[in-house]
């Protein structure tokens, strides 16, 4: 599928993995993503991409479960991805963690 093992194939070449270490910060959680991996939590660049990810935590976590995203909050209050692109906020699913 293209993906490194333990990954399992999202969308358009995105793969995904679930950590299992316990109660994470947003940062602690990016940290274990790219010392494990190389891997960074993910950035809900499109529609499609934000539709599949709620897919797979619907169908293997439960629509009840959280994940972790790469969206953060700068002491402005302005809200940013981890990649540095400006949070759109017609995006409303998330909620702060």
């Amino acid at each position: 599928n293209g993906c490194l093992d333990g990954f399992s194939l999202l969308i358009d070449g995105w793969c995904y993995a679930k950590l299992e270490r316990g109660i994470y910060t947003s940062q602690s959680a990016e940290d274990d993503c790219f010392s494990d991996s190389q891997a960074h939590l993910p950035t809900l660049s499109t529609p499609d991409l934000n539709e599949a990810l709620v897919q797979v935590r619907n169908v293997q976590f439960g629509p009840n479960s959280y994940i972790w995203i790469g969206l953060n909050c700068s002491s402005h209050g302005n809200w940013y991805w981890l990649d540095g692109t400006p949070y759109d906020e017609s995006q409303e699913n998330f909620v702060p963690g």
